[in-house]
């Protein structure tokens, strides 16, 4: 089994790091001056570099305050590795409410909130790239040092599409081929100014990592992707896991932490918990109630997670008498294209969790941009998102065997439920839900799959999904 550790790099790798523009120098420009100036020519633009925004926080300042993103499922797809053709645009409609042909707006609109609001830190949660390609991890970490520009400090840990991804394709006209993908040594070397060169302590057989951002915070990024055996499967592994090696090292992690008096924020790709009937196998972690207890034993109090998609907050009191929390953050790429925001509130003693939306019309306005779609995005993206559920109905069997006005109806129906579940906001379903003509012929056929599917997310579940306290340990 494959082995990770920070090594010091030959000056012949770091200037092939720097001509694929990944280096921005956080961790070099101490150590190497020419490199310092190399990396000024690669960078000559950026967004935020006109009104640069000094770092609120610097390393080793105070945790008191901290205002932290955390986003994931961004399944950025490199910009040279299609040309927006047939097979590209057949992509578009493939993807499971994924809006990868407006990635940029969104992209854009996420680094605008940055450059407004300067939060200290950002975690990407994984699912960086859209099948794990090279070129499209490259592109990313690019994208990654403008934020950093932004005054941010940038964390990363993979998801099950980011490394050894045999599907990693381009699209060019009709056609797909394959492309390489990162290995989990390049994983590492990409993203290196990204959490692995700051690592303060490194899990010897995954891509884990702990960092000390702030003085009296540490950061504990869990790798908990299954992707040695990808070229096997000739696929990506779906599922996820703690190995037992891994535990023991989050266990000296935490301890340490507490005996240096230092709180913690966790994150991983894959689900601690549950957060549907049929959003569990493959996408919540093997073993995961003696996880939720070793993470309740050990004072972690909430992991922030992705890979389901939706905005969904699950809970679970432990045999120890505290309550854990798995806070999933909707994919960035998916509608309605937002964050999680956590705020240390020290007066309060407690972590307050919001969500926002990536501001892509205020970002279109600003910028002068005259395409459409982004001008009027929150309008866009929720008639696309819509339109990806109704082609999901259409797929089902007995659609086929309703009139015009019944279908229109479930397509209603099933549009304004997706939106709101995948928002987190399935708590406003109401008598508009309810007393619908979809919702009548629902109870009427029983639908298998579609009528179970409904009444699991008519209802929102405490502790509710948008919003969360969570006392300081």
């Amino acid at each position: 089994m494959e082995e990770f550790s920070n090594r010091t790099y030959s000056r012949k790798e770091l200037t092939a790091f720097a001509e694929e523009g990944i280096l921005d120098g956080r961790m070099y420009k101490k150590r190497l001056s020419l490199f310092g100036l190399f990396l000024s020519a690669v960078f000559i633009y950026t967004a935020c570099m006109e009104n640069a925004v000094p770092s609120p926080k610097e390393p080793g300042a105070d945790v008191s305050g901290v205002l932290l993103y955390a986003t994931n499922d961004v399944h950025y797809l490199a910009e040279n590795l299609h040309d927006r053709g047939s097979r590209f645009q057949r992509l578009i409609t493939e993807q499971g409410g994924k809006n990868i042909d407006a990635q940029e707006g969104i992209l854009e609109g996420f680094r605008f909130s940055v450059k407004r609001e300067s939060p200290d830190i950002i975690l990407f949660n994984g699912d960086l790239t859209y099948n794990g390609e090279r070129e499209s991890h490259l592109a990313f970490a690019r994208y990654l040092a403008e934020l950093e520009r932004c005054g941010a400090r940038v964390y990363v840990i993979p998801g099950n599409h980011d490394v050894n991804n045999p599907l990693a394709r381009s699209f060019f006209k009709e056609r797909t081929q394959h492309v390489e993908s990162a290995s989990p040594r390049e994983f590492e070397r990409i993203y290196r100014n990204f959490g692995y060169a700051e690592a303060i302590s490194r899990d010897r057989m995954t891509l884990s990592y702990a960092a000390e951002p702030l003085r009296g915070l540490r950061l504990l990024m869990l790798d908990s992707n299954k992707y040695r055996s990808n070229w096997i499967l000739r696929r990506s592994e779906v599922s996820g896991a703690i190995p037992q090696s891994t535990r023991n090292w989050i266990r000296r992690v935490a301890l340490q932490a507490k005996k240096d008096g230092s709180l913690l924020a966790v994150a991983m790709h894959h689900s601690l918990m549950n957060h549907h009937p049929w959003i569990r196998e493959g996408f919540t972690v093997d073993d995961a109630p003696t996880l939720q207890e070793v993470f309740s034993e050990l004072g972690i109090a909430f992991v922030l997670t992705g890979h389901i998609h939706v905005q969904e907050i699950s809970q679970r009191r432990t045999a120890s008498g505290r309550t854990v929390y798995d806070i999933a953050t909707s994919a960035l790429s998916v509608y309605p294209h937002q964050y999680g925001v956590l705020h240390l509130i020290p007066g309060e003693g407690r972590w307050r969790y919001t969500v926002q939306a990536a501001e892509v019309e205020a970002w279109a306005r600003s910028a002068g941009i005259q395409d459409e779609r982004f001008l009027r995005f929150d309008r866009y993206a929720e008639d696309f998102f819509k339109q990806d559920s109704i082609n999901m109905l259409k797929r089902r069997p007995e659609f086929a065997f309703l009139d015009s006005g019944e279908r229109r109806a479930l397509e209603e129906l099933v549009g304004v439920l997706n939106t709101r579940y995948y928002a987190g906001t399935a708590d406003k379903n109401s008598q508009d839900i309810f007393q619908s003509e979809g919702f009548a012929l629902l109870e009427t056929y029983r639908f298998d799959f579609l009528y179970d599917y409904v009444q699991t997310i008519i209802k929102g579940i405490p502790p509710g999904d948008t919003e969360l306290s969570i006392p300081l340990r």
